[in-house]
């Protein structure tokens, strides 16, 4: 019998064009923020089980907010950077392990494969380089003490190895999704962490993308298929019910 199978990554970015092109001629989207749009969750759906959280097994992935994509989020990225800095405070003393993603590379970009639509751009502009001032997290948002920054060459995270390594060392089986960008970092990733079984939340008001439609739509129709869609508040009630 053949199983539902979650949509591949080409078809949910046709979705996504397509419902893009859909809305054009129709009212017009609010142009109130989206990287805090709202998603039906398992807490707040009538009907479904409250969500539930243990500290232990779960971890919070701050991913990709280094100066560099900061900088292309635009406006959106500050608000994003104040809920994300609280649900690091609020992970910390619950007991959920933060861990921080980074994109970085040596110097002549030896990691960057000229195949590679995504990155193949950046070669040779002096972008992202190990040590430079665009690969800096935030202060806002910033590790404290020995929590772990994870280096990968890739859009995803689980493109790195060392970060299965880390959870499947920590016995964890749920992530918490913060990031920019939406349709980067955070929707690749959790393709990958679904994929290997891992159970899912995506903040809302925790990621943000350059186009705010695509994140809208992101947060309202695609993610929701993998993960539960929470925002930073509703995470922190999960934790300290």
């Amino acid at each position: 019998m053949m199983t539902a199978r979650r949509p591949p990554r080409l078809v949910i970015i046709c979705l996504i064009l397509a419902m893009m092109v859909t809305s054009c001629g129709h009212k017009s989207v609010s142009s109130a923020p989206t990287n805090i749009t709202e998603a039906p969750t398992a807490a707040s759906t009538p009907g479904s089980r409250p969500l539930t959280l243990d500290p232990a097994r779960t971890a919070l992935l701050v991913m990709d907010m280094e100066q560099a994509a900061i900088d292309m989020a635009g406006r959106a990225a500050q608000a994003t950077l104040a809920h994300t800095a609280a649900a690091e405070r609020t992970s910390r003393q619950a007991g959920v392990s933060v861990v921080f993603v980074v994109t970085s590379f040596a110097p002549g970009y030896p990691e960057i494969s000229p195949n590679n639509k995504t990155f193949a751009g950046i070669a040779g502009t002096g972008k992202l380089i190990q040590g430079s001032a665009g690969t800096r997290l935030d202060p806002r948002i910033a590790p404290v003490g020995d929590e772990p920054v994870i280096v990968k060459h890739q859009e995803g995270a689980f493109s790195a190895p060392p970060l299965e390594q880390l959870l499947r060392a920590r016995n964890i089986d749920t992530l918490v999704l913060a990031g920019l960008s939406s349709s980067g970092v955070v929707l690749s990733t959790a393709e990958a962490a679904a994929n290997l079984n891992y159970r899912l939340i995506v903040l809302s008001d925790c990621v943000a993308d350059p186009d705010p439609e695509v994140n809208r739509v992101l947060l309202d129709k695609v993610l929701p298929t993998e993960a539960e869609v929470i925002d930073s508040a509703e995470y922190a009630r999960t934790l300290n019910p």
